[in-house]
């Protein structure tokens, strides 16, 4: 079997036995990056280690076999045993890749580059993907995207790039949620002030004075949680342009700033805030359908 045909062994294997009588899942550049994210504390735990040695092409082939193990148990437990080269030769595609993803999303926001069958787990759709990119085009990194060098602090901020596309989707997403909320629930024209607006302190207010106006905040609770959220997303990235970019305009890195980013923790705060978002959508809808006209 072709390296390049491992990913998709893994996922005939464990797909629904009746997958090909459905559309495939389909996975956005954006999309897989956070699939691969979700792999990065894999990689986090050793990352000193790792970066302590120089990439070489000599450890590829235990690279290869530790992925294609990995198809085989759909387990990770074997990867104890790598060798840092080892380590090193799966970092540097990792990052290859989602380098050129984060490209792939700014060129084409809702492209899709992947199509997976229904009846994989979300952490089985991860793998898939590693599997695909790790045996594919991250076997061939230009280095021109990725140049090899040696440990200094300055891979502590090469490290925390890999964080930047996820939260700017993130704070996105947060800010185009407030937007709907006001547009669907306010008052008509209500939200034109904020159109052009990235801001998410004025977008927060305007959103809590429309839920109080139907009843729908109390101020404690969950609603304590999405707002220490949103501020604390508006105060690191105020303009909605940190995030874009890992350097600010005077050329200096921002990664100090995420240093003590936990990106497993902020991904379970944000399926909370996305259920708060979406219980009060369903909650003002209702109560907006009750009124009289």
């Amino acid at each position: 079997m072709e390296l390049s045909e491992i990913w998709l062994a893994y996922v005939n294997e464990h797909m629904v036995a009746d997958a090909g009588k459905f559309p495939p899942v389909e996975i956005t550049a954006s999309q897989t990056l956070e699939r691969l994210f979700e792999l990065h504390p894999i990689f986090t735990s050793r990352w000193d280690a790792i970066m302590s040695v120089k990439y070489t092409d000599a450890f590829d082939e235990e690279a290869n076999n530790a992925l294609a193990h990995l198809a085989m148990t759909d387990s990770y437990a074997a990867w104890d045993e790598l060798s840092v080269g080892a380590w090193r030769v799966l970092v540097e595609r990792l990052q290859y890749c989602e380098v050129v993803l984060v490209a792939n999303m700014a060129a084409a926001p809702n492209a899709v580059l992947n199509h997976l069958p229904i009846g994989l787990t979300r952490d089985q759709e991860a793998r898939a993907l590693l599997l695909r990119y790790l045996l594919e085009q991250g076997r061939i990194i230009d280095r021109q995207i990725l140049p090899v060098k040696e440990h200094t602090r300055v891979d502590d901020v090469a490290r925390a790039t890999l964080v930047y596309p996820i939260l700017f989707n993130y704070r996105h997403y947060i800010e185009l949620t407030l937007k709907y909320l006001i547009w669907c629930y306010g008052t008509p024209g209500d939200g034109s002030p904020f159109w052009k607006s990235h801001r998410l302190g004025p977008i927060w207010n305007r959103a809590v004075v429309i839920m109080k106006d139907y009843g729908a905040w109390e101020g404690s609770g969950a609603d304590k949680t999405v707002a220490r959220t949103v501020q604390e997303f508006g105060r690191v990235d105020p303009d909605s342009f940190d995030f874009r970019y890992s350097i600010d305009t005077d050329g200096k890195p921002m990664a100090p700033r995420l240093s003590d980013l936990d990106l497993v923790a902020l991904r379970e705060v944000m399926a909370g805030v996305e259920a708060w978002f979406e219980g009060t959508d369903g909650y003002l809808d209702h109560i907006r359908g009750s009124m009289p006209y």
